[in-house]
């Protein structure tokens, strides 16, 4: 059976994952993308 490639990270360890990852989206990529995620769970929140 081939793994789903799931992984698990520890939620103190977060921001140091982060720091080392390299930037893929600019700051105002990742304000839109937040912006329409958060509008999405709102409007299925009133479902």
């Amino acid at each position: 059976m081939k793994a789903a490639g799931v992984w698990v990270l520890e939620p103190k360890a977060l921001d140091k994952f982060i720091e080392r990852e390299p930037e893929r989206y600019s700051r105002e990529d990742v304000k839109a993308m937040a912006s329409a995620l958060s509008s999405y769970v709102r409007s299925k929140a009133n479902l």
